[in-house]
């Protein structure tokens, strides 16, 4: 199989091998939904423009998105797992269902076109439709994960396909309230995977269960360490790649996202290759972190891409009710200006959003938030694939309150992944390789 686009492992260069990339989060404005999301069929440019230099203080964020461990987002994590449940439920092609918001990110297959029109055959014929029409526009849509992709889109293509989920996820929910929660793993305490994560065929957490994770992880093992799992790239001062700089989107996408990606999820029809990726329930969660550690990136002060080309492009996506909806990269480069902001930024860093929040109330947040499952001990750690010993394994995740523990980051060095099966080093430096065809995987979402 000639790879020209997604190529194996979400890990390096962009999920790399081929100068691919993953990300993130967007706005919501559960509110306003007119505004922010469009009537049936509506095509609009997203959230309000952004307020000028020297305006007031913007208002009051809509929501908060929580860490995963903490109570709050426990209980979005209750509501996310039941919404992914009831969106596998749904019939195939529609807007809503769990694999067309999948495919919008890369469809299961081969990593060229041929995977995305083999699905549109198999599941909307040629009959004309609506669905089939933005299942066209939408699938296989992941920035920057091919080749003649401006790289520097990693970041806001993602927030805006975090932000239409999490929209959806509200509206399959039943909740306006929703918001996704992230996964801190640049926190010690949740090396491992959450463990709701890890549950087959629980009532309530088993539609976030996925087989396809590398050995050990759906045991509770940490993931990687702090050599991998760190803010290093905070460090960075500008954000497109500049000379032999790669830049904070490029090193964030190749290093810290990519570096997740592979530790997640195996080779076949996991975490660790582009176009399986967004069918882990996971994946979202770790998107929502990285979007998280640009909102981070930004506060510090650190400027976005200004250019026309960068500010105008539009990209499309699905609102609440299945319709097209188109936005806007300038409307997204704020959290603030997307309606929503993090309990806490990367590293302990405070949060303007969260301080300035109108609290929800607690029916709406604090709606009993179940206690972590209780999980026998994982099993001692095994060298898998002839990689080194992972760390011993992390104590089960128990919710807690917003308190951490930080990891300062190291002297800024690129994070570079070798995924032992393709023996391919993934790191800041875009890498462009042939691979040869492996036999299909069977579909089992």
């Amino acid at each position: 199989m000639h790879v020209s686009r997604r190529g194996l492992l979400l890990g390096g260069a962009g999920l790399g091998l081929i100068g691919v990339g993953l990300a993130s989060c967007g706005p919501q404005d559960g509110g306003s939904t007119a505004n922010a999301e469009g009537g049936a069929g509506g095509s609009v440019t997203g959230p309000a423009a952004p307020p000028e230099t020297g305006a007031a203080p913007p208002a009051p964020v809509a929501r908060i998105r929580y860490d995963v461990a903490s109570d709050e987002g426990q209980a979005m994590l209750k509501l996310y797992a039941s919404a992914v449940a009831a969106m596998m439920a749904r019939p195939e092609g529609d807007p809503l269902n769990w694999s067309f918001q999948w495919y919008s990110d890369w469809v299961r297959g081969e990593l060229d076109a041929s995977g995305k029109t083999s699905e549109m055959a198999r599941i909307y014929g040629n009959i004309p439709s609506a669905a089939r029409t933005l299942a066209q526009k939408m699938w296989d849509g992941c920035q920057a994960h091919g080749p003649n992709e401006d790289e520097d889109f990693f970041l806001p293509w993602h927030r805006m396909y975090v932000f239409a989920f999490e929209n959806i996820i509200r509206a399959v929910s039943g909740d306006a309230a929703f918001t996704l929660p992230y996964w801190d793993y640049t926190d010690a305490s949740e090396f491992a995977i959450p463990p709701q994560f890890r549950l087959a065929n629980d009532p309530v957490w088993g539609s976030l269960y996925r087989s396809a994770r590398n050995p050990g992880v759906n045991a509770g093992q940490p993931i990687s360490d702090a050599d991998t799992l760190n803010l290093a790239i905070l460090s960075e001062t500008s954000y497109s790649s500049n000379g032999g700089d790669a830049g904070f989107c490029a090193g964030l996408d190749n290093g810290l996202h990519g570096a997740v990606h592979v530790s997640v999820g195996d080779a076949t029809n996991g975490m660790g290759v582009v176009p399986w990726a967004a069918n882990d329930p996971l994946f979202w969660l770790h998107h929502c972190n990285i979007d998280r550690i640009w909102a981070t990136w930004n506060a510090a002060g650190h400027a976005n891409p200004s250019d026309p080309a960068f500010l105008g492009k539009p990209f499309p996506f699905a609102d609440p009710n299945g319709a097209e909806i188109d936005y806007v990269v300038s409307n997204f480069l704020d959290t603030a200006t997307a309606g929503y902001g993090y309990d806490v930024l990367a590293g302990g860093v405070a949060s303007p959003q969260a301080a300035q929040t109108v609290p929800q109330s607690a029916a709406e947040v604090k709606r009993a938030a179940p206690s972590a499952p209780t999980l026998a001990p994982a099993p001692s750690p095994q060298i898998v694939q002839g990689a080194p010993p992972a760390p011993p394994p992390a104590a089960p995740m128990a919710t807690r309150s917003l308190q951490r523990t930080v990891i300062p980051p190291p002297p800024k060095a690129a994070p570079v992944v070798t995924h032992a099966t393709e023996d391919v080093a993934l790191g800041p430096a875009g890498i462009r390789v042939q691979l040869t065809q492996a036999a299909a995987a069977p579909y089992s979402p």
